[in-house]
């Protein structure tokens, strides 16, 4: 589902430089997209902890194959703005359904590490893609990249068709289920919360039976703080993602395929840095000081790099990328698992649904922002202040999220509930 968010931000030097768009028009670009998206993210949340993630993501996945398929008609800015308004609704209700389908899926214990590697679409793939789509778009053009890539969601559909179940329980697969003993180890941190309560045994669904509302994570402190925390942390992500090519290429000087390269290292790092947060998060328990500990690196790092001219070695710079990166992917596996604990993986989707909300409202506004902090010396653009902007927000959602209480229940990777 990242595909296109990928695809746009790789080919917006070529795609900018055919429809004329302004710095001002490309964050505005960005912006009515983190808007769309942040309404589409609050109505996938509350819709999947009610209906189930199963046909949110089926929906989502289909207005995403269209609106990709749709880019490559677009002829000038007002077309592309309103292509983008679309694909944000589209791709919105994803990530809060699929939250729902992971924290409900996996036990407490395996939540970040699963988070990870759902996340690889954000890295893995983006780090191979830089050496797909450029060699394709200069040999068919941007507009058929986007073409072939809308037959990415139809396969994606048709596997959502075939594989997705809402629940454990739900799983049927050529004659195969969920067993007794598996599911009580999915639900065992319920089973034993319930049986410290009432002083008996009881069985998952027992366990799982409270009737709860999908608004109740409204009424939890520690959300509304993670949803200001990911409203910061979520301007630093797609602020970077969005605009790293074109620090790349303007400010730097890179040619379009030294900047894949660098994208690529880029978001190979991230999906080291994930894949190690999710590890260590589960292990320490600690989920919240993983994202403290992240933001807090990956603003001295923006400091450091907004002072990076065209003379900068690439040694230093692919060090200064790599850290980058690997922090602030390695804050996304400790998320989910932590808005779930907090509220139960009952109402996954609904926690992440609300802070994806104001996470995308810090997508959409440091779109505009960097727009325009963006600023011409001498025909060369500077995006120093851009970075100083993202460092300060790093720094203050360090400081937000280490405000939160969590319930530390797993010690060396195993499951205590004292």
């Amino acid at each position: 589902m990242q595909l296109d968010k990928i695809l746009v931000s790789l080919l917006m030097p070529v795609i900018s430089a055919e429809m004329g768009f302004t710095t001002q028009q490309i964050g505005n670009i960005f912006m009515i997209f983190g808007f769309a998206y942040a309404v589409s993210a609050l109505f996938g949340g509350l819709a999947s902890s009610k209906y189930g993630p199963k046909r949110i993501i089926a929906l989502s996945l289909s207005a995403y194959s269209i609106a990709l398929w749709w880019t490559g008609a677009v002829t000038n800015y007002i077309s592309f703005l309103w292509r983008y308004l679309i694909f944000g609704l589209a791709e919105g209700m994803e990530p809060s359904a699929a939250a729902q389908l992971l924290m409900r899926w996996f036990p407490r214990w395996e939540r970040a590490k699963i988070t990870a590697i759902w996340y690889t679409n954000v890295t893995l793939a983006p780090a191979i893609l830089p050496f797909i789509a450029i060699p394709v778009s200069n040999a068919v053009g941007w507009r058929w990249t986007f073409g072939l890539a809308a037959m990415c969601g139809l396969v994606g559909l048709f596997l959502c068709k075939i594989l997705l179940f809402d629940r454990p329980e739900d799983f049927k697969w050529r004659g195969k289920t969920i067993s007794k003993a598996e599911l009580e180890e999915i639900y065992r941190e319920e089973i034993l919360e319930t049986q410290k309560n009432s002083k008996r045994e009881v069985s998952y669904k027992e366990a799982i039976s409270r009737p709860v509302s999908v608004l109740e994570p409204l009424k939890n402190l520690n959300i509304w703080l993670l949803a200001i925390g990911q409203f910061l942390y979520f301007s630093v992500l797609w602020g970077v993602n969005f605009w790293l090519p074109m620090f790349f290429t303007k400010q730097l000087g890179l040619t379009m395929a030294n900047m894949g390269k660098s994208m690529g290292f880029y978001y190979f790092m991230g999906f080291v840095g994930q894949m190690t947060g999710g590890a260590i998060a589960d292990y320490w328990g600690h989920r919240k000081w993983v994202i403290v500990i992240s933001a807090t690196i990956s603003g001295i790092i923006l400091i450091l790099l907004s002072q990076f001219s065209t003379t900068v070695s690439v040694p230093i710079l692919y060090l200064m990328i790599g850290i980058l990166s690997f922090c602030i992917q390695s804050c996304i596996a400790s998320m989910p698992p932590l808005q779930a604990e907090i509220v139960g993986p009952e109402l996954a989707g609904s926690a992440y649904g609300i802070t994806n909300f104001f996470g995308q409202i810090g997508t959409a506004t440091t779109g505009f922002i960097t727009g325009l902090l963006v600023y011409t010396v001498a025909g060369v653009q500077k995006y120093d202040h851009a970075m100083m902007y993202w460092a300060c927000c790093a720094l203050v959602a360090a400081v937000i999220y280490s405000l939160v209480k969590e319930q530390v229940r797993i010690k060396k990777g195993k499951l205590v509930v004292e």
